[in-house]
């Protein structure tokens, strides 16, 4: 039998020292005589900073534990301790796709608790008073491959569990534990283990994704350049579509040459290749400020996110910020990073138009144009184009978005025919019961401002992440370049919660002309400004599940009807030509006149 003064000797001694499993048995009790009463006002006290550093950051007393009798401040006691909770157990699952997990921790007390001896004990430290018991209920979360430190100051926070801890924590049988946990894709699990099960099946996707799409294997390797199979060009697609909602035909082509610049690069910087020596830096560093990048980090195999604040051109180390983090020198020579705002991507002989049917729709785009406004001002019909037409709205200054009636003609039978190119990856993402939504294009004119940030359609239930019901079809009718305002997106804003724009995760893809790109329906994005001095079609195609429809975005109920389009009136160039075939006409017909007068005399003699 242990005195109450060994055991009260042993908890002081102890309030600093760490505890293993072999010690259950031995945690000795404390006697009620050394446990408090901790009122509002020195909580209040506490949290003014009033204590300082000394007897724990509490008040000068006898006592080692308190108790709160204030059920209101209890619950703010416990719902701070599961705020480090829920720390540290989102920090011990890896992000996907630049989203994190989240865990929902719940701490409370039995409905209809009286008994005062199970009430949570609570300790003074560092000037307030925390859950005695926390540094055991830390302990709870496993450690594992993917656990991610945070920052210096909540790890230093992080106290090892002792004789104290451990009396507390036996002693509040009536304190329970609830944890949920959401995964990056917004599925919600309430055990660990299932959990655990999804994570390893996220980053097998994200290992895909990686190897076919960003050229970077095991490490943070580069690969040296290879043309992916159909295959497994269809199957990383999928997974990044699920991933970020977003598809670029092309993509796993994108990475080739830069791969192969940058394994040269290396070879000369080691020495393996003739050269001047080289080194990592990077004649790029300081075009990149403020760029969004995917850093795979070679010790650890880890993928952060993060956006580019500095560079040093002397060491060749870029400052790198990870969300909230703070921010990171990366070497380029032991990192590998991805940069995402302009990837340029080449030209696919998969899934794009030909060049005849570019130039088909570009000029029948440009026409429809044309027409629709020389018809409004026929008409005197300015005041209206405020509001829209059936046939073309303004979507902001400069930007229109237009519906012509020639695509349903058999001409353009290519765009509607269940057999157009992108629609293997419009079946491979919602599946073989689609349907064509609605078609048109977007014409960007030079001055074009930037659109607000947006997304086309809301989610169709807001309790649970569903699969995608839609998606836009992009394919522009001209080379994307930075100036010709391509469009911006935000992955993964698509998935429930993360709706958000979020710098850190922007990517616009400068494709060549024809080549698709396609996007959940509830993917967030923008059009950039056109900053050039030439028009940026894009001509975009919605397909949905064959029961889904968009009353809002293409209901003609809402614009104006416009009437039958008056053709344009010939231009000057048209009309010399038209002078000129008629001149040529009229001195056909008097040459004729001349012969068969000649015949006739002739005849006559």
């Amino acid at each position: 039998m242990v005195s109450i003064a060994a055991a009260v000797a042993a908890i002081e001694r102890g309030k600093e020292g760490t505890r293993t499993d072999s010690d259950e048995d031995e945690i000795p009790s404390i006697p009620e005589s050394k446990i408090g009463i901790a009122t509002v006002a020195d909580i209040r006290r506490g949290e003014r900073g009033e204590f300082g550093g000394k007897n724990g950051g509490g008040p000068k007393s006898k006592f080692l534990l308190y108790r709160v009798q204030s059920r209101t401040e209890r619950k703010k006691l416990l719902d701070r301790a599961a705020e480090k909770l829920s720390s540290i157990e989102e920090r011990s699952l890896p992000p996907h796709g630049g989203r994190r997990w989240k865990c929902d921790v719940v701490l409370s007390e039995a409905d209809g608790c009286t008994r005062r001896t199970a009430q949570p004990l609570f300790r003074w430290r560092s000037g307030s008073l925390e859950l005695a018991s926390l540094p055991h209920l830390l302990e709870e979360t496993p450690e594992t491959r993917w656990a991610v430190s945070g920052d210096s100051d909540s790890d230093d926070d992080i106290e090892e569990p002792s004789d104290l801890s451990a009396y507390a924590h036996r002693a509040a049988s009536d304190l329970t534990v609830e944890r949920i946990w959401t995964s990056p894709q917004h599925v919600v699990h309430r055990r660990r283990a299932s959990a655990v099960e999804e994570t390893e099946e996220l980053d097998r996707v994200d290992g895909i994704i990686s190897r076919v799409l960003d050229g970077v294997g095991a490490r943070g390797r580069f690969l040296a350049p290879t043309r992916p199979s159909k295959k497994a060009a269809m199957e990383a697609g999928v997974a990044r579509f699920e991933r970020d909602g977003l598809w670029v035909v092309g993509q796993e082509e994108s990475w080739q040459d830069y791969n192969q610049q940058e394994i040269a690069r290396r070879k000369v910087a080691k020495g393996k290749m003739k050269g001047s020596g080289g080194t990592g830096k990077d004649p790029e560093g300081k075009k990149r400020l403020g760029e969004p990048c995917r850093v795979y980090s070679r010790t650890t195999a880890d993928c952060n996110r993060g956006t580019c604040t500095g560079y040093d051109a002397e060491t060749g180390k870029y400052r790198v910020e990870f969300g909230s983090c703070p921010p990171e020198d990366v070497d380029i020579d032991s990192s590998t990073i991805i940069w995402s705002r302009s990837r340029v991507v080449r030209a696919s002989s998969r899934h794009c138009l030909s060049p005849a049917q570019i130039s088909s729709c570009l000029e029948a785009s440009t026409d429809h144009y044309r027409k629709v406004m020389h018809t409004v001002a026929a008409r005197a019909l300015h005041s209206e184009l405020a509001d829209g037409f059936d046939v073309l709205r303004e979507r902001g200054r400069g930007r229109y978005d237009m519906e012509l009636p020639v695509f349903d003609s058999p001409e353009f039978q290519f765009l509607t025919d269940e057999g157009a190119p992108w629609c293997d990856i419009v079946r491979a993402v919602l599946g073989e019961d689609v349907h064509l939504v609605h078609k048109g294009v977007f014409m960007s004119f030079p001055g074009a401002e930037t659109q607000v940030y947006h997304q086309d359609g809301p989610h169709l239930s807001y309790k649970r992440q569903r699969p995608c019901h839609a998606v836009n079809v992009f394919i522009p009718l001209v080379d994307l370049t930075d100036k010709n305002g391509p469009t911006e997106f935000s992955p993964g804003t698509h998935i429930l919660g993360h709706e958000n724009y979020a710098k850190e995760l922007i990517e616009t893809h400068l494709v060549p002309k024809g080549t698709p790109i396609i996007f959940d329906y509830r993917l967030g994005h923008r059009g950039l400004g056109n900053t050039s001095k030439d028009i940026r079609p894009i001509l975009y195609l919605t397909y949905g599940h064959r029961t889904f429809r968009d009353s809002v975005n293409f209901s003609r109920r809402r614009y104006h009807k416009i009437g039958d389009i008056i053709d344009l009136p010939p231009s000057r160039s048209e009309r010399a030509k038209r002078k000129e075939l008629k001149r040529d006409q009229r001195s056909k017909k008097l040459e004729a006149k001349k012969l068969k007068a000649v015949f006739q005399n002739d005849g006559s003699l």
